[in-house]
C-alpha cells in the first residue's frame, strides 16, 4: 500500500496526491467548525514592538562604530566584520513599556554541525528606574543541525533575556 502512494519513494503518486489531499481537507474542515464565525479580536496585553531590519539594513537603534552592515542582496546582518571575527561591538535597545518585556534577537545559523557562524558571547546590561544595573551573560549558538539533514543558512530567533522600562 505505502508504495502506491510514491512513484519513486520521494515524489507523491496521482493517488498520493488524492490521499493528502482529502487528509487535509478532513483536518481544515474539522477545525473551522469549531473556529468562531466572530472571532474575539484580543491585543497585545500591555503592550508589543517589533525591529525587524535585516531586509532593509537600516537598524532603528545605536549600534557601535567598530560593527559593520553586510550586505548579502537581500538580507543584511550587523557583525564585527568579516576582516575582524573575533571582534566585539554593542547595540543599544530601549524597552519604552512601563513594565518588562522579552527581548528577541534573530541571528544567522547554519547545519548541520558544524556552523559556518561563531558561537556569540553576549553581555547583557541593563537598568532600572532606580538605578540598579543588572548583567547577564550567555551564549547564542548558531546551529541549526536539528531542522536540517542538508547544508542550509538560515536566520534563527531565540528569546535572550527580559529587559526592564
Amino acid at each position: 500500500l505505502y508504495a502506491n502512494l510514491y512513484d519513486d519513494y520521494e515524489n507523491l503518486s496521482v493517488l498520493g496526491h488524492s490521499r493528502l489531499a482529502y487528509v487535509v481537507k478532513n483536518t481544515v474542515e474539522s477545525f473551522l467548525a469549531s473556529y468562531p464565525l466572530q472571532p474575539r479580536i484580543g491585543t497585545w496585553g500591555d503592550g508589543d514592538e517589533c525591529r525587524s531590519w535585516y531586509m532593509s539594513g537600516n537598524p532603528p537603534f545605536k549600534y557601535s562604530d567598530n560593527l559593520e552592515m553586510e550586505d548579502f542582496g537581500s538580507t543584511h546582518a550587523l557583525s564585527s566584520g568579516t576582516s575582524d571575527p573575533n571582534g566585539s561591538g554593542w547595540i543599544r535597545v530601549h524597552n519604552p513599556f512601563a513594565g518588562k518585556r522579552g527581548l528577541f534577537l534573530s541571528y544567522m545559523a547554519s547545519g548541520p554541525p558544524y556552523s559556518r557562524y561563531p558561537t556569540t558571547q553576549m553581555r547583557i546590561v541593563s537598568k532600572d528606574d532606580g538605578g540598579n544595573f543588572f548583567r547577564t551573560k550567555l551564549l547564542l549558538y548558531p546551529n541549526a543541525h536539528r531542522r536540517f539533514s542538508e547544508r542550509a543558512n538560515v536566520i534563527l530567533t531565540s528569546k535572550v533575556t527580559d529587559i526592564p522600562p
